[in-house]
């Protein structure tokens, strides 16, 4: 090794100490990056992990919804006492007896629905009589006519209470109580299209969900469906209170109260009871959605037919009337 004078080695030796300075610098800035790699990739993999897990949640939420709606849909039968049992029982005799006393020979199945005749029934007892539920043909889907402006009436009530609008709002030319009032009383359909075309179907789809309706019900343009059991379901959450404050409850009462087409369910029980109700009409279709206040007990009645008549749904209605009362 040659020799070194002083100064040589003090330039040796701070060129190796810059050199090994560089170095730790080096693998500190390498390892900075390292340490933020690996952190970014954490953070990529838990937002990945969250957005599965919400995904996932998000499907368990849906599963768990329809089985809410299933067993919405099925607790009629969960709750079916002997009194209900022998209605269930008696009533396929019943609806043939009927449709013989009103000339019609031949009732159809419900393969073929919409084109044959048919009927469904869900009954629900809601006062403290004990009489339990009866479901015949609840879940099957019919044409809705305007049983679904329930569902509007709701939604409307919603946006009063809410704040975003009040009863004097303006709405297709005249005021939301106006509108309100013509959709019940007069069925009138100008009002509840003129509400979903500026709020979307969509939305009532959603809604409905929400409120723990059947897959069965469904809103399109031209073509509203729905069962019985979810009118049965809308009206039970009526009349528990479920939807809409004390003063808008009673509101929607009176007008479902005096609704001009009392030909079914209020001709069918008379003068036993104060009839509550939302019928609905369309080509074959004749419904009636009711809730029932009579002496002896509350119950709610929703009858959906295709091919058969107001006549029948008054006469059905009777029996069924009679048959809670026993």
């Amino acid at each position: 090794m040659a020799y070194e004078t002083r100064r040589e080695r003090r330039l040796r030796r701070e060129a190796e100490q810059r050199a090994a300075a560089r170095t730790r610098l080096n693998a500190f800035f390498a390892a900075v990056l390292l340490i933020a790699l690996f952190v970014f990739i954490v953070i990529y993999l838990s937002h990945q992990r969250i957005e599965f897990s919400g995904e996932k949640s998000t499907a368990k939420s849906t599963r768990q919804s329809f089985g809410a709606n299933e067993a919405n849909n099925k607790s009629a039968e969960q709750n079916v006492t002997p009194r209900a049992q022998e209605i269930i029982a008696a009533l396929p005799n019943k609806i043939t007896e009927i449709n013989g006393n009103l000339g019609i020979k031949e009732r159809s199945s419900l393969t073929n629905l919409p084109t044959n005749t048919s009927t469904a029934v869900v009954i629900i007892d809601v006062s403290d009589k004990g009489r339990g539920s009866a479901n015949y043909n609840g879940s099957v889907q019919f044409t809705s006519a305007s049983t679904y402006k329930l569902w509007v009436a709701y939604m409307m009530v919603r946006d009063v209470e809410s704040g975003r609008r009040t009863w004097n709002s303006r709405i297709n030319g005249t005021t939301w109580d106006n509108c309100f009032t013509k959709m019940i009383v007069n069925s009138d359909n100008v009002c509840p299209e003129t509400y979903l075309s500026a709020n979307g179907y969509d939305k009532l789809d959603q809604t409905v969900a929400k409120l723990g309706m059947s897959g069965q019900t469904v809103f399109t343009p031209g073509n509203m469906r729905t069962s019985a059991s979810d009118l049965a379901l809308i009206l039970q959450k009526l009349y528990k209170g479920e939807l809409m404050n004390e003063e808008n409850k009673n509101k929607l009462y009176g007008l479902m109260s005096r609704q001009q087409f009392r030909q079914g369910i209020p001709t069918g029980v008379g003068d036993k009871a104060v009839v509550y109700d939302k019928i609905g009409w369309l080509d074959e279709i004749v419904n009636d959605a009711a809730i029932v206040h009579g002496g002896k007990g509350d119950y709610i009645l929703v009858i959906m037919t295709n091919g058969e008549s107001w006549q029948y749904v008054a006469q059905l209605a009777a029996w069924i009337n009679t048959e809670m009362n026993k």
